[in-house]
């Protein structure tokens, strides 16, 4: 992200104000959120009861619902990459709870069901849907958007949907879900005469909206006036992966290494083909940016296809990574093309002749897929401080080092006692990730001093 402290910041005491700063808006807008989707369990029963008509299972169901409802206007909110919420969590992180939180809605959504069903059995009668009362057609349809837009991001590769279709599928059935609710809702007019229920009702539906907008429509026209860049280098490298070197057309933004951010062509500012990449040049020449991408079908497969001149747009950076000790040696691992973020790393302490200690753990599957494995090779020399340790699961014969994923007894044998203190970093796919994770904590390592990211978008 743009505003947090920098990877390799000045003197230490300064440089730890941002993390407490970003830990209060944390701490404060998790309060925020709490509040909002947990408000309709105080005011639905309150509704329910100055009226006296309601049974108990028939407020419960009803506080199922709204907080179903709540959650949902909030999913079209979070994921908007405002700076008020990316700076202080990281747009990653965002995404993540954004996809796991989903789920929460639709069960609620199914409990909210199941619950008017058991209460009073007459109510079946509501999924005859020809005859059904518009109210019941409204909130099944919202029902179904919502079980096809959970099922459709969980097993997007399943469905064998490429990103494009899975993104406008996901846009789509989330507005259907949203307008679907919101007439559910004002068909079941009895809570809306609460004056808190009904503005939280219009204010969520109008802030869902204009976040959709913001993020589709008012940010791509945006940044293609002020974020555009143009290629001047395309290059292929080891294990599929090509890199694009991007000059600014504009005035540069500076970045951090481990940061990311969006890419899409700019003769097609509101396309759907975007995809997030991480920085892989040196936070030092924001003059002359690179992006590496692997070959991985869709957009990707693309990429190397592009030529010299072509201008794109970048929505970034964004990230969240903030050491717990900016002085500290750093344990970077990294699985394939996760190594972007390292080498942006590495490039970075190179440029600036920091020769801390840093021991590089990368994770692939043959000596040929290593990507900048020559690179690697010249930083060692440029930074005398520097390990790198390549890791292969499928090696031939000749390999002598270390075979298979990160193991508590690799990082002993590769890593100084003292290492526990450092800075860990690791980017790499989910199954990488976690046994990294695991291995870390069975070696040691205090999970306050680890940052993981994933391969995960949306």
């Amino acid at each position: 992200m743009a505003a947090v402290s920098p990877l390799i910041p000045p003197p230490a005491p300064a440089a730890t104000a941002p993390n407490r700063s970003c830990a209060v808006r944390r701490t404060l807008w998790l309060t925020v959120y709490v509040v909002i989707v947990l408000a309709p369990l105080a005011f639905v029963p309150l509704a329910a009861y100055t009226r006296e008509e309601a049974s108990f299972g028939t407020v419960l169901a009803a506080g199922l619902g709204f907080t179903g409802l709540t959650i949902m206007a909030l999913q079209m909110i979070v994921p908007s990459r405002a700076r008020p919420f990316t700076v202080p969590f990281g747009a990653d992180l965002l995404l993540r709870f954004h996809r796991s939180i989903g789920q929460v809605a639709f069960f609620l959504v199914v409990g909210h069901i199941v619950v008017l069903m058991v209460d009073d059995a007459s109510r079946l009668s509501l999924f005859v849907f020809p005859e059904a009362p518009l109210r019941a057609k409204a909130g099944a349809i919202a029902t179904l958007s919502l079980g096809l837009l959970v099922s459709t991001s969980l097993w997007r590769k399943r469905f064998r949907l490429s990103y494009e279709t899975w993104r406008l599928a996901h846009i789509l059935l989330g507005v259907m879900v949203l307008t679907g609710s919101i007439i559910h809702v004002l068909k079941v007019d009895k809570y809306l005469a609460v004056a808190p229920i009904r503005y939280s009702v219009i204010g969520l539906a109008f802030l869902a909206v204009a976040a959709i907008l913001a993020l589709r429509i008012t940010r791509p026209l945006r940044a293609r006036r002020r974020a555009s860049y143009q290629v001047t280098d395309v290059r292929r490298e080891h294990g599929r992966a090509t890199t694009l070197e991007l000059k600014p057309l504009g005035r540069p933004v500076p970045f951090h290494p481990g940061d990311f951010a969006w890419i899409k062509l700019c003769d097609r500012p509101l396309s759907l083909t975007e995809h997030p990449f991480s920085f892989s040049s040196s936070a030092e020449r924001v003059d002359r940016v690179t992006f590496t991408i692997k070959d991985s079908g869709d957009f990707t497969g693309s990429v190397a296809g592009l030529q010299a001149g072509t201008k794109v747009l970048v929505d970034g950076p964004h990230g969240s990574f903030n050491p717990a000790d900016p002085d500290a040696p750093y344990l970077l691992i990294a699985g394939g093309i996760g190594i972007t973020p390292a080498i942006s790393t590495l490039r970075t302490f190179a440029d600036r002749d920091d020769h801390r200690e840093v021991v590089l753990l990368y994770l692939n599957r043959t000596w040929d897929d290593i990507t900048f494995r020559e690179e690697l090779a010249e930083l060692e020399d440029r930074l005398p401080n520097l390990r790198v340790v390549h890791v292969l699961s499928r090696p031939d014969e000749s390999w002598k080092g270390p075979k298979g994923r990160i193991s508590a007894e690799l990082l002993d044998s590769v890593l100084p006692k003292r290492a526990r203190r450092w800075n860990v970093f690791i980017c790499a796919s989910p199954q990488v990730t976690a046994s990294a994770l695991a291995a870390l904590d069975g070696a040691g390592f205090p999970r306050e001093h680890v940052h993981a990211e994933q391969f995960v978008s949306a």
